[in-house]
């Protein structure tokens, strides 16, 4: 797409008012998770695919929560031993596995 090209702005329900940006090509906007501002952006090679790509990404922000918590399991499976043999301070004690994913952050 041509970079001086201003798109207009799309308002959709799940997602806010993403707006265009011209420098990255892409729509961009802030969703709020677990009180955090998050930056979606929805990259649109072709403008037939906007319907489709808006509705792939408002499943994936309804269902955040969901996604933060498997990420938060796999963490724990793949990190937990290795923080405990490895990763503790002199007088740091073992965690266990609800101790490890509160010193998680999403980002």
């Amino acid at each position: 797409m041509d970079k001086n090209i201003n798109l207009p702005n799309i308002k959709h329900e799940i997602l806010g008012e993403l707006q265009y940006n011209n420098e990255f090509n892409c729509y961009e906007n802030q969703v709020v998770f677990d009180e955090k501002q998050l930056l979606i952006s929805l990259s649109v090679e072709d403008n037939a695919q906007v319907e489709s790509i808006l509705t792939r990404a408002s499943i994936i922000v309804r269902n955040l929560k969901h996604y933060a918590k498997n990420a938060e399991e796999y963490a724990v499976k793949k990190l937990l031993e290795l923080k405990n043999e490895a990763w503790l301070d002199e007088d740091e004690a073992f965690l266990t596995s609800e101790e490890f994913k509160n010193l998680m952050i999403l980002e």
